[in-house]
């Protein structure tokens, strides 16, 4: 081999090895570029999480704002016995309503802060109430425009259990409610009192009209109807026949109503709180029902939307009346006297017999 062929063989060998070290660099430069994309992506993303989040949460509060100004207006016309009026209109009122308009809906203009939507609906198909629990509720079943209401349907489900179960819960009634730590079923019992409110007030009148029932939630059986004229003025206890999985519900109905306007509901949720859903009707016919308002309000921040939307009573819905014939916030106490032959109880505690060694006073002078 001549010396010109072995000197092109060694600068072949040398361009190679220049043109690997290139491809190498090469290849470095891609990774390193695609590792640093990759970050920039990452935290761009973030950054624009944490806007959205931001402006969803001022979005939020946005339409907080929006409920709070209809929920003003709203206890101003109870409070002065005016009608609550409707809006079906995101933006505009009618009919003499007065919800805020236009620039009263903006909050914060400098970063487009707004509610851009406000619907207020005072006739709704049936009053939901949330968490009832041992505490009772007063629930006033108002129809609106007013009807004669014929039947009531009470349905109620457990407020921390969108998938309960009746597997568990009693197939019969004994009258005789167990322990709350032995109670295994996924719902609450719930005790209701229905009292019509129409017209003169009496005692006679609330003693005779009021339907008083225990509705213990069953697996089977049951009944699926309280008689109002039939079990009026009695202590019920009613096995109510539950579903079991998601959205089930243990449902009841009243029949044999026939009060022109005005009703209330006194319940209360033994064992497990409760969400309850009241619905009234005429005959076939669903009635509006005047016990709450549905507000619904849309909040913008910044083109980022939120929605919520609220049921606001228009009634007191406190238990005014006491769960007992007599409550104490101090210890209460019981005189008798009591031998083998012998039980007495002094007829009057504030003034009682001083011969009796029950009534007698100590030295501070306390009985």
């Amino acid at each position: 081999m001549s010396m010109m062929n072995l000197r092109q063989i060694k600068c072949l060998r040398n361009n190679q090895s220049g043109m690997a070290s290139i491809m190498i660099t090469m290849i470095t430069m891609i990774v390193v570029s695609l590792i640093v994309l990759g970050f920039a992506t990452i935290s761009r993303r973030e950054q624009g999480n944490t806007l959205d989040q931001q402006l969803s949460t001022q979005a939020f509060y946005a339409a907080e704002s929006g409920v709070q100004d209809a929920r003003n207006i709203i206890e101003t016309d109870v409070k002065t016995n005016q009608p609550i009026l409707p809006r079906t209109n995101c933006t505009t009122n009618a009919g003499g309503a007065t919800y805020p308009t236009g620039a009263q809906m903006v909050l914060d203009s400098t970063h487009n802060v707004s509610y851009t939507c406000l619907l207020v609906n005072p006739a709704l198909p049936s009053a939901v109430y949330n968490g009832v629990g041992e505490q009772p509720t007063v629930v006033p079943i108002d129809t609106y425009p007013a009807q004669t209401i014929t039947s009531l349907v009470i349905a109620w489900s457990p407020t921390n259990n969108p998938s309960p179960s009746a597997t568990t819960c009693p197939t019969s009634t004994t009258k005789t409610f167990s322990p709350a730590a032995n109670w295994t079923c996924n719902y609450g019992l719930l005790r209701m009192d229905l009292v019509p409110t129409q017209g003169a007030l009496t005692r006679a009148g609330l003693d005779s009209g009021t339907l008083s029932s225990f509705l213990e939630p069953f697996k089977s059986g049951g009944s699926a109807n309280v008689s109002y004229s039939g079990d009026v003025g009695k202590a019920n206890v009613t096995g109510v026949v539950c579903g079991s999985g998601a959205g089930a519900q243990c449902k009841v109905t009243i029949v044999g109503l026939t009060a022109t306007d005005d009703l209330s509901l006194r319940l209360s949720s033994l064992y497990q709180d409760s969400t309850i859903t009241i619905t009234a009707y005429h005959g076939g016919t669903q009635l509006a029902t005047s016990g709450q308002v549905a507000v619904d309000v849309t909040g913008d921040a910044a083109g980022v939307l939120r929605r919520i939307q609220v049921r606001i009573p228009t009634n007191n819905t406190s238990n005014l009346i006491p769960d007992y014939a007599f409550q104490s916030n101090a210890a209460v106490c019981k005189r008798y006297e009591l031998d083998k032959t012998y039980f007495h109880i002094p007829n009057d505690i504030t003034n009682p017999d001083p011969a009796s060694p029950m009534c007698q006073t100590t030295t501070d002078g306390t009985p």
